[in-house]
């Protein structure tokens, strides 16, 4: 076999193991135990791509035996808590995401210069760091500051509620009509 298709192998192993899921699951079965074998997190780029995909599978396939799911489950969901501040903490020891912050908020206010209504949807919410200073800088327009709507989404509503309290409290430090 070639190295770029042994690279490949273990993807063509989980499109047909994912195609097993759907109607035979000892074969899925037998599939991801095989590809778990083949999979690393830890490898080069299509060994940890497999590893998550065949994760992934694996837990929709868990999810229709809920019990089974729930119970493998239970110790891995973080609290809000927790997730806020490991996020927190991943956000003060990494510049380069302080920097990618910057950098989008540059953009949104270039791009959004003379309008009045601005919506920005938040994929992951979680920190309201980047979203603060943008209504700093919006609020400093000479044409005054545009309506803001923020769109959060996030597993846990906790998360949402945490950032759309603490986006309520700055909003109105800045007199700012926001929306969240």
């Amino acid at each position: 076999m070639r190295s770029e298709d042994r690279g490949l192998f273990p993807i063509h192993l989980l499109i047909a193991c994912a195609s097993d899921a759907a109607g035979n699951v000892e074969n899925a079965n037998i599939g991801l135990e095989y590809i778990s074998n083949l999979a690393s997190p830890d490898g080069d780029t299509m060994k940890r791509i497999a590893a998550y995909f065949t994760e992934a599978l694996a837990d929709r396939m868990l999810k229709g035996w809920p019990g089974l799911h729930k119970a493998l489950n239970s110790t891995k969901i973080m609290s809000v808590a927790e997730e806020i501040l490991v996020q927190k903490l991943f956000f003060e020891f990494c510049p380069f995401l302080k920097l990618a912050h910057v950098i989008t908020n540059q953009l949104i206010l270039e791009a959004m210069e003379e309008e009045v209504v601005v919506h920005v949807t938040d994929l992951h919410s979680f920190e309201p760091a980047q979203w603060i200073s943008l209504l700093q800088a919006l609020s400093e327009r000479r044409e005054g500051p545009p309506h803001i709507i923020i769109t959060g989404i996030h597993e846990q509503k906790g998360a949402l509620e945490h950032m759309a309290h603490r986006l309520i409290q700055e909003a109105e430090k800045f007199r700012y009509p926001i929306s969240v």
